[in-house]
């Protein structure tokens, strides 16, 4: 994944071959960062979206958590309430997401982050960017 889109000291946006390749750096979390945190992701996913949207392109999702310790409850709280607003969205232009991994813990955290965002298209943890990948192409046409 080498087409960079955006980059700050939380996370970067990267496409390729019809993946939006998103990867969460490990940061300090204090309550007054979080709002500014996740205004930066939404405003750099909403641009992203609207460039997908005009020509209808199709896309898979690639979130990278691999680096990430444990976040704070509000966090995970105000990014799945984020992610929500994009529902309508996503449905029209991403065809699948997936989720990289290795830290057992954090893993039982994101299923409880997964009970709270009702995915409407297909979804898969792994532990490394090839089955991530693959199970992307999976369902892009």
């Amino acid at each position: 994944m080498n087409n960079e889109l955006y980059q700050n000291n939380f996370f970067i946006l990267k496409y390729d071959t019809n993946i939006l390749y998103i990867k969460f750096y490990n940061i300090e979390y204090k309550n007054n960062n979080i709002d500014t945190i996740l205004n930066n992701f939404f405003r750099e996913l909403d641009i992203f979206y609207k460039k997908r949207e005009i020509n209808n392109n199709k896309f898979g999702k690639i979130y990278d958590i691999t680096d990430l310790n444990l976040m704070p409850l509000e966090f995970l709280h105000k990014f799945s309430k984020g992610l929500n607003n994009f529902r309508e969205r996503t449905d029209n232009i991403v065809v699948s997401s997936s989720v990289i991994i290795k830290n057992f813990y954090i893993k039982n955290l994101l299923n409880i982050f997964l009970g709270l965002y009702n995915n409407t298209r297909p979804l898969e943890v792994f532990d490394n960017l090839t089955d991530s990948k693959n199970f992307i192409y999976k369902y892009i046409v």
